[in-house]
């Protein structure tokens, strides 16, 4: 989409502008429109106007209800931004309304937890994927390799992935 395209090359204001075009011409959002404006917010690190966004799906009048992949991208904005609980928040969102978290929510998350320097809580949201019957990739182990070594705990990354 146009949108989606905008938040590629980081132009918020044009994407945002297309979305409430949408509007004005009685084109209804649904969830892939809102979903690459939420990507677009994140790319350019504007994690306001997400929140504003998902609050409106989440309201009582809207029509589009968010999914995984929506809740998947303010988790993404959230770790990038350093904002863990908030990330955290969400995945108990995520839980609440029935949804099942998948390997790239608990990667995010798990990755967020790297750049906050907070292993207990990685190692616990790593055992929470296992838990859920999801199967570690590499990818997976990888992240668990950066979040022992950034904890500066080398024996445990080696044991983490063996």
């Amino acid at each position: 989409t146009l949108i989606k395209g905008c938040g590629l090359e980081k132009d918020l204001q044009k994407a945002l502008e297309l979305f409430h075009e949408m509007t004005s011409e009685g084109v209804p959002h649904n969830a892939i429109t809102y979903n690459s404006i939420l990507e677009a917010c994140v790319k350019c690190n504007d994690l306001t106007v997400a929140e504003g966004l998902l609050e409106e799906m989440l309201s009582s009048d809207s029509s589009v209800e968010p999914d995984l992949i929506t809740f998947s991208t303010i988790i993404k904005g959230y770790c990038y931004a350093g904002y863990l609980e908030k990330a955290l928040k969400t995945l108990e969102s995520i839980k609440s309304r029935g949804l099942h978290c998948d390997e790239l929510v608990y990667n995010t998350l798990i990755d967020g937890c790297v750049k906050a320097c907070d292993i207990d809580t990685g190692v616990r949201v790593f055992e929470e994927m296992i838990a859920a019957g999801l199967r570690p990739s590499t990818v997976t182990h990888g992240i668990l390799m950066r979040l022992h070594l950034r904890a500066a705990a080398e024996d445990e990354a080696n044991d983490a992935v063996a």
